[in-house]
């Protein structure tokens, strides 16, 4: 409820602008199309959706999974939304966490 309306998250964003300034994601990572709904039986498509899933977040085909690597979580240091408008990079730099020990 927002000023005595009943308004969804999408129209809240287009509201404010949002949907034209915010960024929720960032494109140079991948992500499923859809998030996973329960399997009840509901929802035909579900393993289809859950393949997806799988194959994009987990590196999942069948029962092999591939190695994942920083750039599955974290956008290249190169990648414009990698930066802050004062061109320093915001969040985890690689090539400090290679050069760490755990």
């Amino acid at each position: 409820m927002y000023r005595g309306e009943n308004l969804l998250l999408a129209d809240l964003q287009t509201k404010f602008r949002q949907d034209q300034t915010s960024r929720t994601g960032n494109p140079a990572i991948p992500a499923a199309p859809q998030l996973v709904p329960r399997n009840d039986s509901e929802n035909p498509e579900w393993r289809k959706i859950e393949t997806a899933w799988r194959e994009t977040e987990l590196h999942q085909t069948g029962s092999t999974l591939t190695p994942l690597h920083f750039e599955d979580f974290i956008p290249a240091t190169d990648n414009p939304l990698s930066k802050a408008s004062d061109g320093k990079p915001v969040g985890l730099e690689q090539e400090k966490l290679q050069s760490a020990r755990l």
